[in-house]
């Protein structure tokens, strides 16, 4: 008897299976605050120079004029007329004066004028001449009280910086991604996760320290690193334990949970506006989802893969008896089986399997499973890239940052939620819920070339982030689901690695305006769609048994059924797949 067949008898997603679910989606709120606390600690801010030797004090004392702000920008601070009207100083400049003696009289002359005056005369005081910023510069803080940004003067020529850690932090992705799927199929998805929950940790409080720009970026690195690998083994781990049935359902639902900590931080953003604060108040909460997190089971599936049969049997036991149901004594005694060939000849095979546990070159060295994981690779490095397009786009809505913020966030919820149902639908499945929403995603980016801006435009891009956000969601199901067991969390750390490597490219494919102002569109939308079309070549997996062994890999989706074109549909309004493995797992389509 296979896992998957002790499910159907322990409950596919019975209350045992709710409790541990509901554990692994509080893990991932978290990491929605890790990913985008840049946004925070390195946001923009209005600057100008700071003009050396003005005082408030001794101006008010010295020259009886009130030194407020406007004053005190207007005369030291060049400006130009921005569309005809209110004036817009300089950010990087200031105007060469030493001597602060007449301000008191230009004041005094044009008070009874207005500010339009006042901005006249105080700006014709000889045409002084204007240089860099060489004193530092100084903030607008009614947004933020303290960036990373102010703190390093990250302003003007060195404002090029801002986005270097962003790029550490997705480098440290690439590297998560690829270590710790390898070693959660090596060494357990529980006892990962508790690492790298420990490390985010001790990485979180050490950026609260960090006052170097460099060791900034390095930690921030680590960060990455950490964030990812617990994101890839809270996944796993969340979706092992769930049968056939309910797995799209927890497949796509812990998606939800990111969405709603990503909405969760523009409040928390809101009401703390010193970032190194705000970083303490993002990190301490992991100390309480570390408590929670030792109660959570390993993954009886890994641990089967492993021959760890017995602790796998001690697990599934206390399941059954959280679930109220009755096992048969035998309930794992044919597993051994599942290693065994088609054709019948096993002997020398076990042998082998034996001798050799699979690794991840066996991903490639199969041609069935190298050629899906080669198109998964290509699917996720465009979501990735998509995906951080629209979002750049959609944190310039001309409203505040935090209600931009928030609304960026709550578009992906609804995108999430439809996922759980459009992939249960006995004609769309994973395979074409995952080409429409690339579509939807691709074609919306192509038609804002077209559109000018303004309200409808921005309603098109939140059209296309939609569907890149669903698209993102549901290839993390799909991607786990074309994966044997023992190779799925390293499939999955690959194939989310090229994700990463694309993030780090973006800003690459952002520099293409320089040639035209719209390449940065026509490189997304295109190969968005591409990728939609290169989905019609993976196999369906909407019903099926996960596949366990390298063979069952490599074997997936050969069956007849398989061919139909994306046109057909099922005659009797269920998929054929799952009539040809006898599952009933879903078709009711809930």
């Amino acid at each position: 008897m296979k896992f998957d067949d002790v499910l159907v008898i322990l409950g596919e997603f019975g209350p045992y299976q709710r409790r541990m679910y509901a554990l692994v989606c509080l893990m991932v709120i978290p990491s929605a605050w890790t990913s985008l606390i840049q946004v925070f600690a390195m946001g923009n801010s209005d600057h100008w120079c700071q003009v050396p030797g003005w005082n408030d004090t001794v101006c008010e004392e010295e020259y009886g004029a009130p030194c407020n702000l406007i004053t005190k920008k207007t005369f030291n601070i060049p400006f130009v007329e921005a569309n005809g009207s209110k004036p817009e100083f300089q950010k990087c400049t200031r105007k060469n004066i030493s001597d602060f003696s007449g301000l008191s009289v230009a004041i005094n002359e044009t008070t009874r004028s207005g500010y339009g005056s006042l901005i006249q005369d105080l700006g014709a005081d000889g045409t002084p001449d204007v240089i860099p910023c060489d004193a530092g510069w100084e903030y607008d803080r009614s947004q933020y009280t303290r960036t990373f940004v102010q703190e390093m003067d990250l302003v003007c020529a060195d404002a090029k910086y801002i986005q270097f850690p962003q790029s550490f932090y997705y480098g440290g992705y690439l590297v998560g991604s690829m270590v710790f799927g390898i070693l959660g199929d090596r060494f357990g998805r529980h006892r990962m996760l508790i690492f790298t929950t420990v490390l985010r940790i001790i990485s979180g409080y050490a950026l609260v320290l960090v006052h170097n720009y460099w060791l900034f970026a390095v930690v921030r690195f680590f960060q990455g690193v950490f964030q990812m690998g617990t994101y890839i083994l809270t996944f796993v781990l969340g979706t092992e334990f769930v049968g056939i049935s309910k797995r799209n359902f927890s497949g796509n639902f812990i998606n939800i949970p990111y969405a709603v900590g990503y909405m969760l931080l523009a409040g928390i953003a809101y009401w703390i506006r010193d970032w190194r604060m705000l970083q303490v108040a993002l990190v301490t909460p992991l100390f309480i989802l570390f408590i929670f997190l030792i109660i959570l089971p390993e993954s009886p599936r890994w641990l089967i893969s492993q021959g760890e049969t017995e602790k796998a049997k001690k697990i599934i036991k206390h399941a059954a008896k959280v679930n109220k149901v009755q096992l048969p004594e035998d309930f794992l005694d044919e597993h051994d089986d599942v290693n065994k060939n088609l054709n019948g000849d096993t002997q020398k095979d076990d042998t082998q399997e034996k001798e050799r546990r699979p690794n991840v070159t066996d991903i490639f060295r199969h041609r069935n499973m190298r050629r899906r994981t080669l198109i998964l690779m290509y699917i996720w490095s465009v979501c990735a890239v998509v995906y951080h397009g629209f979002n750049l786009s959609t944190s310039t809505l001309g409203i505040n940052v935090y209600i931009s913020f928030f609304v960026s966030a709550a578009i992906e919820i609804p995108a999430y939620t439809l996922d759980i149902f459009i992939v249960q639908h006995p004609w769309l499945g994973r395979r074409r819920s995952m080409v429409l929403t690339l579509l939807l995603g691709g074609v919306a980016c192509l038609l804002t070339i077209f559109i000018a801006p303004g309200p409808f435009r921005a309603g098109v891009a939140f059209i296309g982030k939609f569907g890149i956000s669903a698209a993102f969601g549901l290839i993390y199901l799909y991607t786990i689901e074309l994966f044997p067991t023992s190779l799925r969390t390293a499939g999955l750390g690959i194939c989310s690695m090229t994700g990463r490597i694309a993030n780090i490219l973006a800003p690459l494919i952002l520099l293409t305006t320089e040639y035209w102002i719209h390449t940065p569109l026509v490189i997304f939308g295109s190969c968005t769609i591409l990728a939609g079309i290169l989905c019609l070549f993976l196999p369906e997996t909407r019903g099926k048994k996960l596949p366990e062994t390298i063979e069952d890999g490599e074997n997936f989706g050969k069956l007849p059924a398989e061919t139909e074109t994306f046109l057909s549909y099922p005659m009797n309004g269920f998929d054929s797949l799952d009539v040809a493995n006898g599952s009933k797992g879903d078709k009711l389509g809930v």
